[in-house]
């Protein structure tokens, strides 16, 4: 068995074991609630599924995610695997979301944390609530990220080439990219409906436009080639915040989505952590087994994906838009860039 193939192994008995002690985990929240074994194994059912909308709805985030990931070195790509499923989890899934409670409901983390866990129906109505915000914040991050690389007027290979061509020469005008995601939050905050705050929607938004530049800064650095081995830590640990920032922004639908399933916290940190160690390995081994290079259009569907997940988002904070849409969607376009990338290799293995 070679190196590869062991590795490989190891990193899905991981995920194995990870699933099966979170939904042992979620089937004990489920019984401590009605103290039924039904209780339990609902609540095992809730957690599954949340799982299959983490997957579902972060393909696009795997190949995206992968491109980063190939730029590291292999210490740092174990780290993104066993320092980030924390952060994944219970940085963007769980403490954020009490965050957000906190700031909306005025009352400090842990009372807000108290509240998530003891009545989590108010819990969910007033995360529902800032909806909007949420959204706004994601759909300016994850357009920012789809634009830059469909404007990059460096780029020469392209998928829907007649529309790419095109973009790439309006990617020559300076922020290009940065003036349609403004003119998108501005439509975003216009239209939103009379209950939600124009005003937060728009900062939202803006805020969002800010983070991308400053994760970007610190990617751009940390693609700086240097000589010390200090610096090609901090080279790595850029690399590696770029993509947990990344990973927070792709996963705003699914943990708000999430509320329709369950609104109990763990529950839905439990599940949604499954899906999210799932994805990361899907991540890892893209990298190791060479996947892009293999597929060359992957890389054109996901960051297509991602530009249509924003504007989803973005149309999110006025209309109720299923989750199965944007996954659906975004899975639909991976599919057709593998199916083109299969095509491309076998027309130039027949020349």
């Amino acid at each position: 068995m070679t190196m590869t193939s062991e590795g490989n192994k190891t990193t899905w008995l991981a995920v194995i074991w990870t699933t099966a002690i979170s939904m042992f985990l979620a089937s004990l929240v489920g019984y401590s609630t009605d103290h039924t074994l039904i209780a339990g194994l609902r609540a095992v059912f809730s957690a599954g599924i949340l799982a299959i909308l983490e997957v579902s709805l972060s393909i696009d985030n795997v190949v995206v995610n992968a491109q980063v990931l190939e730029r590291m070195d292999a210490v740092w790509r174990r780290r993104f695997i066993l320092y980030g499923m924390p952060l994944a989890v219970f940085g963007m899934r769980m403490t954020v979301p009490v965050l957000i409670l906190s700031a909306v409901s005025h009352q400090s983390p842990v009372k807000a944390f108290h509240m998530a866990l003891t009545d989590p129906v108010d819990y969910a109505r007033i995360m529902t609530q800032t909806k909007p915000e949420i959204m706004s914040f994601g759909a300016a991050f994850l357009m920012m990220i789809s634009l830059r690389f469909l404007f990059d007027k460096e780029k020469t290979f392209h998928w829907v080439t007649p529309v790419e061509k095109h973009l790439i020469h309006l990617g020559k005008l300076k922020f290009v990219d940065a003036a349609i995601t403004l003119f998108a939050i501005g439509v975003a905050a216009w239209s939103a409906p009379e209950a939600f705050s124009s005003h937060a929607i728009l900062y939202s938004g803006l805020a969002g436009l800010v983070a991308f530049f400053i994760v970007s800064y610190i990617g751009d650095k940390a693609e700086e080639t240097q000589e010390t081995v200090g610096t090609k830590r901090v080279s790595g640990a850029g690399l590696f915040w770029y993509l947990e920032i990344m990973d927070a922004s792709f996963s705003f639908d699914g943990v708000i989505g999430a509320f329709a399933i369950s609104t109990n916290m763990l529950i839905i940190s439990l599940g949604l952590g499954v899906g999210a160690m799932a994805v990361r390995t899907m991540t890892l081994r893209f990298v190791e087994n060479g996947t892009l290079n293999q597929y060359k259009f992957l890389p054109h569907g996901a960051f297509w994906a991602i530009w249509f997940l924003s504007v989803m988002m973005f149309l999110g904070i006025r209309h109720d838009i299923p989750e199965v849409i944007t996954g659906g969607l975004g899975a639909g376009l991976i599919g057709l860039a593998m199916r083109s990338s299969v095509r491309l290799n076998r027309s130039t293995s027949a020349a």
